[in-house]
Order: structure tokens, then sequence, then C-alpha cells
């Protein structure tokens, strides 16, 4: 009874096993159930059908007011093929919405992430809000926020960061009509990295590209706020009211291209104090109007210049500039265009003119005369006032090692640096001057004389001169100087020192040192001399 009881309910019923691990396809036959251990996943309940495995997780059960603390458990590396899945696909979790419709689940990394930069991160790149309320919103009502963050017991804030000096953090208003091309109006306002921090406020009226605080033309960038709290605004400052200050009223002025409170006693001293103005027959003051007799001083279309300003008259002091009756400057012109300026003080020959200038000060004169004058009388030669003006200077041998060229019977130039380059003055005279140190042999001539080429080549007999004799072996500290006539005035002129001797060995030029008591500098200079005028300035 027992065999025949057994084999009827193995005919009837199918097997169930325990065990652990995953079934595999072959296991098992149609009909059984298998309750096995899956590592790191639970307790499953399998059973056969068609011989394809299907299975269900099993939970420890539990009071209805006990804590299940079982873990949610989702597909790995695969999408969600029906509306209500959850998977976890390349480290997103994704949801089916809908036949066609496959959204991502956004999470957040913890703040004890392994990696620092992801730490309170999102797992999406770009966030999107989008609606199409337009409850309580018209054209002058916002209606209900689209994005409100709330701190109830401190502060709130965005904060917008980049990494790297080439990026900039910045905001983007964009507007677009519905239905057009994409073609946007956008505001940025932002910081630009790469130009010193500074703050823009752009503006562009198209294109598809985002607008950014570096990537603009100098037309679109509106207003710009530097880290040292300066405003630039590329077009007008409107100014709706100015309130009354307590002490007085207040001006705003444009100097140089910058905006500046001044009170009326900075604005009437940038503009001439009104107790100054004296009325006249030519000159009236009523109110706030200074009225100009313009016969007098021209500023309209009648001036012979447009733009300028002209004072006609034939008489002298045209122009007086005073301090006060006994002390004042003059500037007149006369009939030939001759312009004097002049001083004329209380004191005896104690009214100076002092010219001031914050870079060069220029004498340009068209035919080239310069005069020096005492009490009206010129005492530098006529109009060569610039006479004794160093044109040009060489020194060699200044510390530095020492040198010597010994000279032979030919004219060479002893050192191609034995030089000066000069531009001639409006005389076309100059005088040339050397310097050196002479070792000569008893009965010996030296020479020198002047070449226009490193390698000498003379620049005439008559500069080629017999220098000096002696009766024994000397050594000397010697000068030389030529008198050189005819230049044109204004070319650009090179000359170079070139020395002979009469005989043989016995003449030696030297020059320089960096020790105590070495040879002398080897010196070269050009001296500009007046215009040739009898009894003055006489050549040849």
């Amino acid at each position: 009874m027992n065999k025949k009881l057994k084999s009827l309910l193995q005919s009837k019923q199918k097997g169930i096993v325990r065990t652990t691990g995953a079934p595999s396809q072959k296991s098992g036959r149609d009909g059984d159930f298998h309750v096995r251990k899956i590592v790191g996943q639970g307790i499953f309940l399998f059973y056969k059908w068609n011989n394809r495995w299907y299975s269900t997780r099993m939970s420890e059960y539990r009071p209805k007011t006990a804590e299940h603390k079982q873990p949610v458990k989702v597909p790995v590396g695969i999408k969600p093929s029906k509306t209500g899945e959850i998977t976890l696909e390349a480290g997103n979790l994704k949801a089916k919405k809908g036949k066609a419709t496959t959204n991502q689940l956004i999470t957040m990394y913890p703040s004890d992430h392994g990696t620092a930069a992801l730490r309170k991160t999102l797992d999406a790149n770009e966030i999107e809000l989008s609606r199409t309320s337009v409850s309580g919103m018209g054209t002058d009502a916002g209606g209900t926020s689209d994005l409100r963050i709330l701190n109830t017991t401190g502060h709130s804030f965005i904060q917008i960061e980049t990494q790297g000096a080439s990026y900039d953090p910045y905001l983007l208003l964009a507007y677009r009509v519905v239905g057009e091309s994409e073609a946007l109006k956008q505001w940025c306002i932002g910081m630009d990295n790469s130009d010193a921090d500074l703050l823009h406020f752009n503006y562009k009226s198209s294109g598809t590209d985002p607008l950014t605080p570096s990537s603009t033309t100098a037309s679109q960038q509106k207003m710009t706020l530097d880290t040292s709290g300066n405003l630039g605004i590329l077009g007008q400052l409107t100014i709706t009211d100015i309130p009354t200050d307590s002490a007085g009223d207040n001006y705003l002025v444009e100097v140089s291209n910058v905006v500046k409170k001044r009170t009326p006693a900075e604005v009437l001293s940038d503009i001439g104090a009104q107790a100054t103005v004296t009325a006249g027959t030519n000159c009236t003051f009523s109110g706030a109007t200074l009225n100009v007799d313009d016969a007098f001083i021209k500023n309209d279309a009648n001036d012979a210049m447009a733009g300028t300003l002209s004072i006609t008259s034939t008489t002298a002091d045209q122009l007086k500039v005073l301090y006060d009756a006994s002390n004042y400057g003059l500037l007149n012109v006369s009939a030939t265009g001759d312009l004097e300026i002049e001083t004329v003080g209380a004191g005896t020959t104690d009214s100076d003119i002092t010219l001031n200038a914050d870079g060069s000060i220029i004498l340009d004169s068209a035919n080239g005369k310069f005069m020096a004058k005492k009490a009206s009388t010129e005492f530098s030669v006529s109009g060569s006032s610039y006479a004794g003006m160093i044109l040009g200077y060489r020194m060699i041998g200044e510390d530095a090692a020492h040198d010597s060229y010994t000279v032979t019977t030919s004219y060479v130039v002893p050192d191609s640096a034995m030089t000066v380059r000069f531009i001639a003055p409006p005389s076309g005279s100059v005088e040339v001057q050397i310097q050196i140190q002479v070792d000569t042999a008893s009965g010996r001539f030296i020479y020198f004389g002047l070449s226009d080429n490193a390698t000498y080549n003379s620049i005439g007999n008559s500069y080629e001169q017999f220098s000096a004799q002696v009766d024994e072996t000397d050594s000397y500290v010697h000068q030389h100087c030529w008198t050189i006539t005819g230049l044109t005035a204004g070319d650009t002129y090179n000359y170079w020192l070139g020395s002979k001797s009469s005989g043989g060995i016995g003449n030696t030029l030297r020059w320089g040192g960096s020790g105590a008591d070495r040879h002398c500098d080897f010196i070269m200079k050009v001296t500009a001399l007046p215009a040739a005028v009898s009894d003055f300035a006489e050549y040849d």
C-alpha cells in the first residue's frame, strides 16, 4: 500500500527542490518548484513551465507594524520595455511612461562620494523646466514662479561657477516669437574671465548662438563694471531727477569722458568765476549770460577759419592777460604775421616767461635762424644762437681694456670705432675735434686726416694736416681740430679719424684703460659754428 501511495503521489505531484544559485535551463521538469537562495539578491521561488523557468522574489514575513528594510532591485544594463518599468542603463535610472516615451530619473551623488568633484552633483548635464501655464500672468504680473529657492532659516543664493580662466559665469535672458526661426534676442549678464573679471551687460538682437560676456563685439557691450567700481556706458545716461543736496545744489559734469559731481563753486572754477567778468563796450554780462561783441571776438561763421576763435585787432595789446594793472602779459601779431609774447611787471627785469611742457620743447625755424638778444640787441652771431651746440660725440676707452695703434707712413683709420656722426647745422659750418695720447720718437712727424669711410678715404687734401713734431722721445695727450664749411644744412655726415707718420716705426697712438694711471679716452666731437658774418664769424 505504501509503494502504491508513493507512486500515486509521484504521478500527481511534481518535486520541490531547496538549493542555492539560479537553476539552469536543463535542470528540473515542467511543473517543478525550486526554492533557491541567490547570494546578494535574496530567496526566490522558481517554477518551470514549457521548459522555461519563471521566478518571484520572496520576502521575510513581518507584522504590519514592523519595518520592512528590503531594498528595491531594478534590472541593470537594459532599457525599460513596458510602461511602468524602471531599469538602470549606463549608470542612469530610466522609466517607461508610455509606448514612445522613456524618461531619465534624476539622482544626486552623495556628499561622501569618493570623487570630490561629483559630490552633491546631479547625473544630468542639462535640466530644462518647461510648462504652458499662464495662471496669474499678464503683461505686468509674473504669476507663479518657475523655480523657487526658499531657505526658512538663512540666506538663499544661486552660485554660478566655472573652472578655468577662459570660461565665463553668466546669466542669459533670451526671447523669440512663437513660430519664428531660432533668431534670439538676448541679454547676457556675467563676468568676463578673459578681460580683468569685468562685469558685462551685453545685448544681441538676433542670432542662434548663445551670447557670452567674452564673445561680443564692442557695440554689443552696453554697460561694463570693473573691479574698481568704474562704470562704463555705451549709450546715454538718462537721469529722471536729482534731489537737491541739503548743503546746496550739485551738478553732474562730464570731464574727459567721466561723469563727476561738482558743486556750484567747482563749476564756476571750471568755466571761470562770474566775478572776473567786467562789462564794457564789447563785453556785457547779464544774469548767467556773457555777451561778447562778435566784431571783437569771432567764433561764428564769419571767421576766416571755421571752428576757430579769432581776435581781430590792428591796435597794440591785441590780447592782454592781467594779474593786476601793473603785472600782465601781452600777445601781439604784426601786419607781416610776426608773433610777439611780452611780459610787463611792476619790478625791473623780473617778469619772466616760463615754458613748462609735459613733454618736449621744440624750436623749429623754417629758415634755420635762431637769435639771442639782450634788451632787443642780438649778442649772438647774427641768427646763430645755436653755435656751440655739440652735434655729435664719440668716446672710446672709459673703464675698458687699453688699446694702441702703431702709425705707418700711410693714412689709416686706427680703429673703425673712431668715428662721429652728425647733422649739419643751418650755417653749414662745424668744428671737428679729436683727443688721443701720442707716443713719439725723436724727429718724427705725425699727421691727422678725416675720412668718410672706415677704410680710409680722405674728404679732401686740406683736411690731411701736420699735427706735431718732437725733438726727443715723448708721450703726451694730443688734441687736433678741423673747421669744415660748405656742408648742406640738415644732411647727415659721418667722419673717421686717419693718421700717418713721417718715417718708420716710432709713433704710437694709445687710448683707454680700466686700471689706474692708464691712457686718456679717445674723444671725437663735432660742434656747430655760426653763420659767416663779417667781423664776428669769418672763415678763410
